[in-house]
């Protein structure tokens, strides 16, 4: 079986998930892959034939991702390449899992987390405000 499969296979075993087919136009096949937590459905991510978009990530999940070279930025989620053998495959899973836990659950913020410079508040020193 092929990491691909065994990461489908995987997602659909996650509890609360339900997956949405893709449209029969002749579109390339995108499986949307969706959370239910009470009474909310949040997306979780979308399996496609280039990659497997994933939303949920906090910014330094993002950027974890990103600088680690498991995917790329595409505007407010990530892109993840496919896996090719067992170890992508378990890199994958584990950032799913993630992106899950903070969609189930928004309120935990991990004890890693700083603030960025950028995030920050900027003050003037002048009185010409």
């Amino acid at each position: 079986m092929t990491p691909s499969l065994t990461l489908a296979e995987r997602i659909a075993g996650i509890p609360g998930i339900e997956v949405t087919a893709p449209a029969p136009n002749g579109t390339p096949a995108e499986f949307s892959i969706y959370l239910n937590s009470g009474s909310r459905q949040m997306l979780l991510c979308s399996l496609l034939d280039s990659g497997i978009s994933v939303h949920g990530l906090d910014n330094w999940d993002r950027h974890q991702v990103v600088s680690r070279g498991w995917g790329r930025l595409v505007q407010n989620r990530v892109m993840l390449f496919l896996p090719r053998d067992d170890d992508e495959l378990d890199v994958c899973w584990d950032i799913l899992k993630r992106a899950k836990t903070r969609l189930a659950d928004p309120s935990t913020t991990p004890a890693r987390y700083r603030l960025s410079s950028w995030d920050l508040p900027s003050y003037s020193r002048t009185t010409l405000q």
